[in-house]
């Protein structure tokens, strides 16, 4: 073997491929021959196991079985399945509201969103109402009898499904938590509250014990809405201040004027996240505001959204005599 002598201490030492050469000599050793052969031997070993694993996942030799455990209930996550494999809930039996509220309960576990899925379009074929722009008061007839013109009680007030008390400039601390505004819309008859300019509802109960109170003190916008009412019923003309003008009918146009006033609608195909058996909606066109009656949760889908308020703004004329008939007087 050749040696080189270093130039700044004079020593011997072997050269860098004397050094490559002996390290290949000693692995080719192992494999019976030099560097090509040990190389060689190397990559037919390496093909010998690729074919081996191929083998194997071939023949499924060598695989270990896999047993996954679903936790479940077994009578609710059959619909789950059902719903999953049929994207129809017409796949689904009749169920009563109990298993309806299991169902979701179930789907929220797993992560399913009902809303996202195809099934949901499909909405109203799960009990929900047939008619496109149906309220439940639409094909009812009045029987004629004199309205009351006393003024709202403290009962007549909580059983009104057509008041909305607006609490204006409440305290710093009782502020909207996402805009910081200081105006709420106030129903009795929901026991709900929600924000007027960004439709946000409170988190924190004090707030809502708070502003409940501001309303129950309104007593002027509650004796406003119930001549408002009385006053449509018998079409006699009622002012609007935004317009300075007066109004003789409660029609889609005068209904966006209303602030103190709520319609309540169903409408096909329009369904909430609790999959409430009959959803039906409490619309404040002048706010934009639409509620779940069965949750008490805001609607922030678009499409919905939109025919919602087409339905409510429809609907409106009927409100003065739901107004009146929540007071136990009817419609002249």
């Amino acid at each position: 073997m050749m040696n080189r002598r270093s130039p700044e201490t004079g020593s011997a030492g072997p050269t860098t491929s004397d050094e490559e050469g002996e390290e290949e000599d000693e692995q080719g050793q192992e494999y019976g021959g030099g560097g090509k052969e040990r190389r060689r031997a190397m990559e037919v070993e390496v093909e010998e196991e690729l074919e081996e694993e191929e083998e194997e996942v071939e023949g499924g030799e060598g695989e270990t079985p896999v047993t996954v455990y679903v936790d479940c209930e077994p009578r609710v996550f059959q619909y789950i399945l059902s719903l999953l494999r049929y994207h129809s809930v017409q796949a689904l039996p009749k169920m009563t509201q109990k298993e309806v509220f299991s169902l979701k309960k179930e789907a929220d576990f797993y992560a399913i969103d009902l809303e996202d899925t195809p099934f949901s379009t499909l909405a109203g074929d799960f009990g929900f109402s047939s008619s496109p722009l149906s309220n439940d008061h639409d094909s009812t007839s009045s029987s004629s009898s004199s309205s009351s013109s006393s003024s709202p009680s403290s009962s007549s007030r909580f059983a009104d499904p057509t008041l909305l008390v607006t609490v204006r400039d409440v305290a710093e601390g009782f502020c909207c938590e996402n805009c910081r505004g200081r105006a709420w819309g106030v129903s009795f008859y929901l026991r709900y509250a929600f924000c007027v300019q960004c439709s946000s509802e409170p988190r924190d109960a004090g707030v809502v014990g708070n502003v409940l109170v501001g309303a129950l003190r309104a007593s002027s916008q509650i004796q406003a809405h119930h001549l408002r009412m009385e006053a449509y019923s018998k079409d006699e003309p009622v002012t609007i201040a935004e317009l300075g003008l007066p109004v003789f009918r409660l029609d889609e146009f005068a209904a966006t004027y209303e602030p103190t006033m709520l319609v309540t609608v169903s409408v096909t195909g329009c369904y909430c996240k609790c999959l409430a058996p009959d959803p039906r909606w409490c619309v404040s066109l002048h706010y934009r505001h639409v509620v779940c009656v069965s949750c008490k949760k805001k609607l922030d889908h678009p499409r919905m959204l939109a025919a919602v308020f087409l339905a409510a703004a429809s609907n409106a004329k009927h409100t003065p005599r739901i107004h009146l008939e929540s007071y136990g007087a009817k419609q002249q």
